[in-house]
């Protein structure tokens, strides 16, 4: 579907940057369901979009995402936004509702980078997102994410050095009894 506005008769400031806004959305959804489906092509345009954006991480998201499903090489667009993602990592928000929707992000945005450097063979990379994507569902009480990273950890094993592994065992015994204390309060609660 195009963002045809033409039937738009208004011309003032506020409508047209309306219709700016709304015709930039329809060409990143273009963008994203392309990326999405395997149609690779668009990955510069949407590069040189997000460079124009402030925030990057729904668009890095969504092409790790398809780089995971489609083996994609995404090396030079992680390179090129690095700084933001560093940044992001080590982020704290003020703002309570805004700051667990970014540990939401950041979670997920660990675990895929993870899935990602993984695949690449990228192992000590690999395993520090992966620690780091599963340290932020524990603190987001993420059960679902949690389990993900437990399941990327146990195809990649073999390939864990000795320290990532103790790592690994510890946080991963933290984050199921924070868990259990977590159900087993939702139950006495009911």
């Amino acid at each position: 579907g195009s963002a045809d506005l033409s039937w738009v008769k208004e011309s003032d400031p506020d409508t047209l940057h309306w219709i700016k806004k709304f015709q930039h959305w329809a060409k990143i959804n273009t963008y994203v369901n392309r990326l999405m489906s395997g149609d690779i092509s668009v990955l510069p345009d949407y590069v040189k979009h997000m460079a124009g954006e402030q925030h990057i991480f729904n668009e890095l998201l969504n092409v790790i995402e398809a780089a995971n499903q489609y083996n994609l090489d995404v090396d030079h667009i992680l390179q090129q936004f690095e700084p933001q993602i560093t940044a992001h990592q080590e982020s704290s928000s003020v703002d309570k509702h805004s700051q667990q929707f970014l540990r939401q992000q950041s979670a997920r945005f660990s675990y895929k980078l993870a899935k990602y450097s993984l695949n690449k063979g990228r192992y000590s990379y690999g395993f520090k997102c992966l620690l780091n994507a599963l340290e932020k569902s524990a603190t987001i009480n993420n059960v679902l994410l949690t389990s993900n990273c437990s399941g990327l950890f146990d195809r990649f094993k073999a390939h864990a050095a000795p320290e990532t592994l103790d790592q690994y065992e510890k946080l991963s015994q933290e984050v199921w009894k924070r868990n259990d204390k977590k159900d087993s309060f939702n139950l006495n609660s009911n």
